[in-house]
């Protein structure tokens, strides 16, 4: 985690849900979150089913056009800051849509298959095409497109981003730190399953540990499940008092005042801290 992280993320745990988690960061730094939609303009080219893939992006530095136009964002972003929250926006470096600026405008920003086409690394998929990271051109064009959103809004939250080189990140952590320094930073990685078979078939894919050198935060079913064995004892554990639902099982427990309650023998994840 970086010298810079927020104390108060920090301080906060990551929780077992997703819903769980974004509870408990939102009460510490006051966020709130809207993810069913994204903020970029849809690619056309590929695109599945009559909307297409919100992670098909076609312009990194646009606002999709449905939702309106990059004045009424900043808007929206004025009134979310008058209401005392915070605003993270997606960000997905991993690919593009085959139709977006960026390939229109550098397409030797793009990976390109034993075919010569643009394509994908790993698997098959129809509506994007892969970043080449060997092109460091295409760092600046990204790095530039970072800074640019971060003198707007509060955070990123990073799609795939152990498929991105964390050397990447953190030169553009530092580039963002010059025009917001307390810019949030969230990791989605990939499963460690995932990642092993990226790598055997020579595709990068950083580990949870080498991606926290770049991010404050990393959903905890990225990281990992770290499982303990509650008899009838209750166990002291690191998080906001309420009621957390088990991975695994399934299996309801309690947390009031710093203590799980859970009856009998089970396994449960905990809550990963800082």
């Amino acid at each position: 985690m970086p010298d810079r992280t927020n104390i108060k993320i920090r301080l906060r745990p990551l929780l077992d849900t997703v819903m769980k988690f974004f509870s408990s960061f939102r009460q510490s730094l006051s966020i709130r979150t809207e993810d069913d939609k994204e903020l970029y303009p849809i690619g056309v080219e590929g695109k599945k089913g009559t909307l297409g893939c919100p992670y098909a992006n076609r312009d990194y530095r646009a606002v999709n056009p449905a939702y309106g136009t990059m004045e009424d964002f900043e808007a929206l972003v004025r009134e979310i800051h008058a209401r005392g929250m915070k605003c993270m926006i997606d960000v997905v470096y991993n690919h593009t849509s085959p139709d977006s600026v960026l390939y229109r405008e550098h397409p030797e920003y793009f990976y390109r298959g034993p075919d010569g086409k643009p394509g994908n690394k790993l698997g098959d998929w129809a509506d994007v095409i892969d970043l080449d990271y060997s092109n460091r051109g295409l760092w600046q064009y990204l790095t530039d497109t970072l800074v640019m959103w971060a003198s707007l809004v509060d955070g990123f939250r990073c799609d795939v981003a152990s498929f991105v080189p964390v050397e990447f990140w953190l030169q553009a952590r530092a580039a963002v730190s010059a025009v917001n320094p307390d810019c949030v930073w969230l990791a989605e990685t990939v499963h460690r399953s995932y990642g092993c078979l990226a790598r055997r078939h020579g595709v990068y894919s950083a580990s949870d540990g080498e991606v926290f050198r770049a991010f404050d935060l990393e959903y905890e079913y990225d990281v990992g499940v770290f499982s303990l064995r509650a008899k009838a004892a209750d166990v002291t554990v690191s998080a906001p008092d309420g009621s957390y639902r088990n991975m695994i099982d399934g299996t309801a427990v309690e947390v009031k005042n710093g203590r799980l309650h859970c009856g009998g023998t089970r396994s449960f994840s905990s809550c990963k801290a800082f």
